[in-house]
């Protein structure tokens, strides 16, 4: 095999879907789902960072994307950083209230507010 040929299917087989250096894909985008039938797909290249806050009864992290932000509301959303620093998170989705006590270890999330970004 020549020198070329060689090169390109080393890069073929690094570049494969699935294969990352972390151990973890990343995702191109966030997905996220309102229980009122409205969704949005942000990709994470317009991503601009997030801020995490917790109060008296419940959490809050807002994400800053250029075109928009998402505030949303809930307990152990800490949990999302790390996802969110190495864009691996794939999805939001408001948990019904029904729902919310069942997740004792994991994030739950009860209101996500999806509002333009401001213009400076």
């Amino acid at each position: 095999m020549s020198t070329l040929k060689h090169l390109v299917a080393e890069r073929r087989v690094s570049d494969s879907p699935g294969q990352s250096t972390s151990g973890a894909s990343q995702s191109p985008a966030l997905l996220v789902f309102k229980w009122d039938n409205r969704s949005w797909v942000l990709p994470w290249s317009y991503f601009l960072g997030a801020h995490h806050e917790t109060a008296e009864s419940d959490e809050q992290l807002t994400l800053s994307f250029s075109l928009c932000a998402v505030v949303v509301k809930g307990k152990r959303l800490d949990l999302l950083l790390a996802d969110i620093a190495s864009y691996r998170l794939e999805s939001l989705r408001e948990l019904p209230q029904k729902y919310r006590d069942g997740a004792a270890s994991a994030p739950s999330i009860w209101e996500i507010t999806v509002t333009p970004a401001e213009v400076r």
